[in-house]
């Protein structure tokens, strides 16, 4: 999905007429609906619209799949893996004939709460944003005074409470999953199973080229989630494996001043031998054709975007 397209259906969501429902997420995986009153709720609403421009609809963001991560700062990660049973949430508080139970304080209780969900939208678009609750957005009974205002008076109270922080880690739209904090989605979702059975679907694909002498130290290397996700369609999105030679690649990496002085090779030189953890992810950039040389400068560079340019001239 193109950024204006995404940002369009969003737009849509926060239109001056939207409505907001609300809902946690217990540690028990269960959902209840929240019941706030009506100002409140007025309130929260406006906050998340005010973060959804600025750090959602923002036009120096760029869409990424999820399994092309590579480090950048002004990205959204779009999902593009298979789904997970976790990911049903968001279609839960979609679904109008599933009634969710409203939140209890006696039952559920405050400490229980695992996440927020934040649907906020019209009869025809909606956006739910997902927000993890941290311990620090709890506050407990037994974890200090708590004082208010009243009139000019500071008066106490014993109640648990929250604070919501206007943050977004995730969002869904039309039924498609984007990541804010991939640090908050990796380690709240079962993920790690079905980036493992992707990358070593392109574990198998790499070892049919014959290019590697040892391709096992990549399987060996999956338990390294953050490895694991670069492998996970690397050799099917691959600018370089299958479209240039090993040969020609071997002698690149025999040139490049980094490469040639990490990757090693076989014995009779036809094959990369990766040996280390930096060789591995020096080869995965390999792969992704990371390593560009200024024609202007003959500077080589480690290049994480790289926006193809058109050579037709534009019409006057």
């Amino acid at each position: 999905m193109e950024k204006q397209v995404l940002n369009e259906k969003i737009s849509a969501c926060i239109a001056n007429n939207c409505g907001i429902e609300i809902y946690f997420g217990l540690k028990n995986g269960e959902l209840r609906k929240a019941n706030f009153v009506s100002n409140v709720q007025s309130t929260i609403k406006c906050v998340f619209i005010e973060t959804i421009k600025e750090k959602i609809l923002s036009p120096d963001l760029c869409i990424i799949n999820y399994s092309c991560t590579d480090g950048r700062d002004n990205a959204i990660y779009k999902y593009d893996l298979e789904s997970i049973e976790e990911m049903n949430i968001f279609n839960e508080v979609l679904d109008a004939e599933k009634t969710i139970p409203l939140f209890s304080f006696e039952n559920d209780g405050i400490n229980n709460i695992n996440f927020l969900l934040f649907v906020i939208g019209t009869n025809n678009q909606c956006i739910t944003l997902y927000k993890k609750l941290t311990n620090v957005n709890v506050y407990k009974q037994n974890s200090g005074l708590f004082v208010r205002r009243q009139d000019n008076e500071f008066v106490g109270f014993n109640d648990d409470h929250l604070r919501i922080i206007p943050t977004i880690d995730m969002f869904n739209i039309d039924g498609e999953l984007f990541i804010l904090n991939l640090s908050i989605f990796e380690k709240e979702f079962d993920i790690h199973n079905v980036i493992t059975i992707a990358a070593k679907q392109q574990i198998e694909i790499i070892k049919k080229v014959e290019l590697l002498e040892n391709p096992e130290i990549l399987t060996e290397a999956l338990t390294d989630l953050s490895f694991a996700r670069k492998l996970t369609k690397i050799a099917e999105t691959s600018p370089v494996l299958g479209h240039i030679g090993n040969k020609q690649i071997i002698q690149f990496t025999q040139k490049h001043p980094m490469l040639k002085k990490v990757i090693q090779h076989s014995t009779d030189g036809s094959k990369i031998r990766l040996t280390s953890k930096k060789s591995r992810l020096l080869f995965i950039k390999l792969l992704n054709d990371d390593y560009l040389t200024s024609d202007l400068t003959s500077i080589y560079y480690d290049s994480l975007a790289k926006d193809t340019i058109s050579m037709e001239s534009e019409q006057s």
